[in-house]
């Protein structure tokens, strides 16, 4: 049956006329699935009234798919509802793909939700828009919720409210979501994974989400780029997983690129960026929520990052941390950062601004208010790690508050290990081999690696109680030998502290240290070592002559080349006996 509505110059096709019952508990993915086909062949729009469909789990990934264009989803409202509904089966599920060859589709008008679901997992997402789709608009939508009253946040169907997947071979491109709603998203409101180019999210509302509303989760290399983030109104539930409102990042060489944030207001949480270029964060208002990470964090490799004309709050009550923090991660740093023009307050006892192995920063025209408790901080703490901090500029800032001072400026970073000047497979495996004589025969070799090494931790580490303590009481090779150009240096860090005492018992808020000391924690890590022989005790392996591999190995690990045990003819070890 098709209608035409003059007023609207559209024509419609109903899902009615091809078997869709809304609000009749009946799974309607087929009958609607062959109304997006009719509309596709026509040229027309897919006409929805209000009710309830539902989309049952069918024998592929997504319930319904959409390949084809140009097509419009057009609901009545937010009461034309599509409902994923029945058993997840514990495996991927989306209620609506949209697949290769997708191209001009409008959904408007409507709700999506996986209220009616059981037994799904986190790849359980209501829309995925996939490799190859292109010209997507979505406007008027409500997408969620995902849980259901009586389920906490994070522990509904699962998954994300809208997903964004292209692959560096068939991007997604062209993407609109626009005055659209996000209720109780298990994970992201809407998660941008890799490969996406020119996306507009504007004018959007999302509560309830059980993870970053905004968030840039690239698994795999491709590139995202030219993506636009306007006028968003986020509030992050306290009991959400991370730490940040938006998160921003690349994969890799695969920086994020192009990126803009502006007029938007985060509640609950702030920005984490990571491998991100040409960045500009602008005309927010952002405040802080749970977690001691800090409200704005730079991370690895980042360049020309602006914050510019924003209000950055981070209130007494939350946890101690940066307000604005740029810093290595994994060998790689943040190049520069612009912060101007904007009203930053810190309420708790710690820098506003911290940078490590940042090179250039720029902190201009700022009106800074720092009410936390220490007056011992630095309104901007630098240091110098992996790279210089050659390039500082504060000028014309506007500061309140009681500070040990305006900048504290560790300008230059420790000589780096040096290697031998060759690369290459075969050199990296004779250097690495050559490296045994030293525990060997070649003592005298052994001997000048300690003192260059006792040496590096002098230069790295002045305070000489830190030193002492991390002064080893052993023969280089006594132990797993790292390499590190940054883990010394870390002990002279102002906020870092090396704590030697034992622990003499876990309290609610930390732990307690055998001289009395309770030192409050966010994490304990549990480093308790390893049993070499246990995780072959819990392997039943037998061998030729009945006997175990636990029982052989009860006296003394044995075998050849580290690779094949007498006795058990068909067992192979990669790794040896360790």
């Amino acid at each position: 049956m098709l209608s035409v509505l003059t007023s609207a110059a559209f024509v419609c096709v109903s899902p009615l006329s091809h078997g869709a019952v809304p609000d009749d508990g009946k799974g309607d993915e087929v009958a609607l699935q062959r109304t997006i086909a009719a509309a596709v062949a026509q040229r027309a729009a897919v006409c929805l009234p209000a009710g309830v469909f539902e989309l049952g789990r069918t024998a592929g990934l997504a319930s319904l798919v959409i390949d084809r264009g140009p097509v419009t989803l057009r609901g009545a409202g937010q009461t034309t509802i599509l409902r994923m509904t029945g058993d997840g089966r514990r495996g991927d599920w989306r209620g609506l793909e949209l697949r290769a060859g997708a191209h001009d589709v409008v959904l408007e008008d409507l709700t999506i939700d996986s209220l009616g679901t059981f037994n799904t997992e986190e790849q359980t997402h209501l829309v995925q828009v996939s490799p190859g789709a292109r010209k997507i608009t979505f406007r008027r939508l409500q997408l969620g919720p995902m849980r259901r009253a009586d389920q906490a946040v994070g522990h509904g169907s699962g998954g994300d409210c809208l997903r964004l997947l292209g692959e560096a071979a068939q991007p997604v491109e062209d993407v609109v979501i626009a005055g659209s709603s996000f209720v109780d998203c298990d994970r992201s409101g809407v998660s941008l994974q890799r490969g996406l180019r020119r996306i507009t999210i504007s004018r959007c509302r999302f509560r309830g989400t059980g993870d970053s509303p905004v968030d840039f989760e690239p698994t795999a290399p491709g590139p995202i780029e030219d993506v636009s983030l306007v006028e968003l109104d986020i509030v992050r539930p306290a009991k959400a997983q991370g730490a940040w409102a938006v998160t921003i990042g690349g994969h890799g060489d695969d920086v994020a690129t192009r990126i803009t944030m502006t007029g938007c207001t985060l509640r609950g949480g702030g920005v984490g960026m990571l491998n991100v270029g040409e960045v500009s964060i602008e005309g927010n208002d952002i405040e802080h929520g749970e977690g001691a990470a800090p409200t704005i964090s730079v991370r690895r490799r980042a360049g020309r990052v602006r914050l510019i004309g924003n209000v950055i709050t981070r209130p007494a009550s939350a946890p101690a941390g940066a307000l604005i923090e740029a810093q290595h991660n994994n060998g790689q740093a943040p190049t520069a950062l612009v912060i101007a023009k904007n009203e930053l307050r810190q309420g708790t006892s710690a820098a506003v601004i911290s940078t490590i192995s940042l090179a250039e920063l720029e902190v201009s025209d700022n009106r800074i208010e720092y009410t936390g408790a220490d007056a011992r901080q630095f309104v901007i703490d630098t240091h110098a790690v992996l790279a210089d901090a050659g390039k500082i500029r504060v000028v014309d800032n506007t500061i309140r508050g009681v500070a040990a001072a305006v900048l504290r400026r560790t300008p230059e970073r420790p000589a780096p290990v040096k290697e031998l000047p060759f690369e290459g497979g075969v050199a990296d495996f004779a250097r690495l081999e050559l490296r045994v004589l030293g525990f060997g025969r070649l003592g005298s070799a052994r001997a000048k690696v300690e003192q260059a090494a006792l040496a590096r931790l002098a230069r790295s580490v002045p305070d000489p109680g830190t030193r002492a303590a991390l002064t080893p009481d052993y023969a280089l090779g006594c132990k797993r030998v790292l390499l590190s150009d940054d883990y010394w240096p870390t002990f002279a860090l102002p906020h870092v502290e090396l704590v030697t005492n034992g622990i003499q018992t876990v309290t609610p808020t930390g732990i307690r240290t055998a001289d009395g000391t309770d030192h409050d924690l966010d994490a304990l890590v549990l480093a308790t070592g390893f049993d070499l022989k246990g995780s072959y005790d819990r392997m039943v392996i037998t061998g030729q002559d009945g006997q175990t591999l636990s029982e052989a190995w009860s006296a003394q690990r044995s075998t050849n080349l580290g690779i094949s045990v007498a006795g058990f003819p068909e067992l192979y070890l990669l790794l040896g006996p360790n």
